[in-house]
């Protein structure tokens, strides 16, 4: 019998937030859609709260950057600097 301790927990947390992730970026591509969209349609998809959701995209930065950019565009958030790469 396999013994669950707090590392092992935060293993699969993390096993599911870069699936979270993989699935996400699919949705993006493969229908051409916002990140936001993306997000609602998973967690529909998926029986998800949007709280649950939003726990995934916390551990995620690279979501978390994608989605804040986006918002900014959508002018839902204050612009921050960034430097611009080449």
């Amino acid at each position: 019998m396999t013994d669950f301790n707090m590392d092992n927990i935060d293993d699969i947390i993390n096993q599911k937030a870069v699936e979270f992730v993989k699935d996400i970026e699919d949705l993006v591509w493969d229908q051409d859609i916002s990140y936001m969209d993306a997000i609602l349609e998973y967690s529909d998809a998926h029986q998800f709260e949007i709280e649950t959701v939003g726990e995934l995209v916390a551990r995620m930065p690279v979501i978390r950057e994608k989605l804040t950019i986006e918002a900014e565009e959508l002018n839902l958030l204050p612009r921050t600097s960034r430097l611009e790469l080449w």
